[in-house]
């Protein structure tokens, strides 16, 4: 029996994300189904596309997302921000291109959810298929989870090194949060994404 042939990575400050798509319906028959297929195909093609341009890793996709690493060092607040703008913009093109042909509705919009620190990405040498581990995976998912549709979540440290930089063209907010998982509390900051 042969061994997988995989490619281990430890980053010991990652910038990790997570992105969700935020369903309005549940699938309920065949077309619903298919739509929901089609939806999230065409959304992961995009993003991959999106990535390749920004600098961007996606680690692993799911239907309902995908895990990615910014690869950007110097201007990574450029490369996140832009990136997860053209996300949400194609989503929303493909999403009403199938609804309209649907007559159905969906998704809401995407959630994001970021945060820094180590992690341990490995993947398949030949597929490029891979996983996450590591605490920024788990404080990414958890900020995602709290996000509201169309909008990233990040922890302040995050905020910190990118404020400068970063265009204020999107409201932002603060609040303190309990975790699942994380015995202090968490200052986060959540900024609406507009595009």
């Amino acid at each position: 029996m042969g061994s997988a042939n995989l490619n281990i990575d430890l980053k010991p400050s990652a910038l990790m994300g997570i992105v969700d798509i935020v369903a309005s319906t549940e699938v309920t028959n065949e077309l619903d189904l298919f739509s929901a297929f089609e939806l999230q195909r065409d959304f992961h093609a995009a993003a991959l596309a999106r990535a390749q341009a920004n600098n961007v890793q996606i680690i692993n996709s799911t239907g309902d997302g995908f895990l990615f690493i910014v690869n950007e060092k110097e201007h990574w607040q450029y490369c996140l921000l832009s990136f997860v703008r053209g996300v949400l913009s194609d989503f929303q093109h493909i999403l009403k291109r199938i609804e309209s042909a649907k007559g159905r509705c969906l998704a809401s919009g995407l959630r994001f959810g970021v945060s820094r620190g180590s992690v341990i990405i490995s993947a398949d040498a030949v597929s490029g298929q891979g996983s996450a581990v590591g605490p920024a995976v788990n404080l990414a998912a958890r900020l995602c989870a709290r996000a509201r549709v169309n909008e990233l979540v990040m922890n302040q440290n995050v905020w910190e090194d990118a404020h400068s930089p970063v265009d204020d063209q999107d409201t932002s907010s603060h609040s303190y949060t309990d975790l699942k998982g994380f015995k202090a509390r968490i200052d986060a900051v959540h900024k609406q994404i507009s595009f």
